[in-house]
């Protein structure tokens, strides 16, 4: 499982993290992993580019499932539940993922829909230790 805290999507950021996810797939005992990705409110929304990279990564790498999680409320948050919407249309399927209004729904499901990566409060716990070094 590779959790993030994104702040900004930039396209380098994107390509190191596909860097990584190949790199830790290959390891991993279904060759996939699970994405724990927790949008902050204050996020800055993708560029075009970057959303295009977004697309190419999740068609492309081994990721298995997604979880988004975005706290924020009003337009911010439909604007990014927009594009990962529009996202999962494209990708045709590869990668299951589901969108939260919080971080407790998005390990509970992860722990109920695919236990094999983990879930629960350890997931929990760990977002709110890599929010807390992120600030």
């Amino acid at each position: 499982m590779l959790i993030g805290v994104w702040i900004r999507t930039e396209v380098e950021a994107l390509r190191a993290m596909e860097r990584f996810v190949d790199q830790a797939a290959a390891a991993a005992p279904h060759g996939r992993l699970a994405l724990f990705v927790v949008v902050e409110p204050h996020a800055i929304a993708p560029s075009a580019p970057a959303r295009e990279e977004l697309s190419r990564i999740r068609r492309a790498s081994r990721i298995g499932l997604t979880a988004l999680v975005y706290e924020g409320d009003g337009f911010g948050a439909a604007v990014v539940r927009g594009i990962t919407t529009s996202l999962n249309l494209l990708e045709g399927g590869k990668t299951h993922t589901q969108i939260f209004a919080d971080v407790p729904s998005a390990a509970r499901w992860i722990r109920t829909s695919a236990p094999e990566y983990g879930g629960g409060e350890a997931l929990e716990a760990a977002v709110r230790e890599l929010r807390a070094h992120s600030r």
